[in-house]
């Protein structure tokens, strides 16, 4: 492997994925890349101090590894699908006015979710595959819960509420998906990198266990997430403002400058 440059991405956090990591654990297609980027790792920048997100993620993970230890080594996609089974029923649930059975449906999801890529590190399990299916089926019940909660006791400002807060939802989630590609270093246990936000995975996990312990009040928390979630986009903007490369190859070019993948934002593996 050929070192050709190193840059930093500082503040990067993550979401929890079950994907190889990067330096002996990164996922790998034919020949291996020609280079590695840095990155600070979480919470080293400038002396920042955790997010509540990343600190509860390592106490996570060290109940999970007590658990999966004693499960069997199971390709770990089925405790995935299962989970996304809970989070639908949960959704059903919350369709047929079972508060109770759609809360701890809820929280069944979320800990397998949690269990998904415990196992899989654990057992050494760990795959993209894996990482996709995880987070495709977080996505799911994230989109599905809240429609749910709005069908069940429809309003104007329900419906309102509700497109405003999946309208979030999906411009956060377009702004960290393209800084995580550009952010292709990884650290801790996860699959995705991004910088860190406002609202992450144990915030809304907080969220959404809000809002099925107070349906009535479901429309003015959804406005309250919102909001939380546009300053966390606010957030990630401002640190791609301040962090991803502005000079373009070929104004570098035109300028007789020596082009490095610091400085273009790119990488090229050495000839031959």
């Amino acid at each position: 492997m050929v070192r050709l440059a190193k840059v930093a991405w500082p503040g990067c956090g993550s979401i929890d994925q079950r994907s190889p990591l990067p330096n002996g654990r990164a996922h790998t297609t034919g020949t291996e890349q020609a280079h590695q980027v840095t990155q600070t790792a979480p919470g080293e920048r400038d002396g920042e101090k955790e997010m509540f997100d990343a600190s509860l993620r390592v106490k996570k993970d060290r109940w999970f590894h007590l658990i999966v230890r004693r499960l069997p080594r199971v390709d770990p996609s089925w405790i995935t699908l299962a989970g996304l089974l809970l989070g639908l029923a949960s959704c059903g649930a919350v369709l047929a006015g079972c508060q109770v059975a759609s809360l701890l449906l809820w929280i069944a999801n979320r800990t397998f979710d949690g269990v998904d890529g415990a196992h899989a590190r654990v057992h050494g399990l760990q795959s993209a595959w894996g990482g996709y299916l995880d987070l495709f089926s977080d996505l799911a019940v994230y989109a599905l819960l809240p429609f749910a909660m709005v069908l069940a006791r429809p309003s104007l400002t329900g419906f309102t509420m509700l497109t405003l807060l999946l309208a979030t939802f999906y411009v956060n989630l377009g702004s960290w998906m393209m800084l995580s590609a550009l952010c292709p270093t990884h650290s801790g246990t996860t699959s995705i990198s991004m910088p860190r936000g406002l609202v992450e995975g144990a915030e809304t996990v907080i969220f959404y266990t809000i809002f099925l312990l107070f349906p009535r009040a479901a429309p003015a928390l959804f406005g309250l997430m919102a909001a939380l979630v546009v300053v966390t986009i606010a957030q990630r903007v401002s640190w791609a403002a301040r962090n991803l490369p502005r000079v373009t190859k070929a104004r570098m070019e035109d300028a007789g400058e020596e082009i490095t993948p610091a400085r273009t934002g790119r990488t090229q593996p050495e000839a031959g």
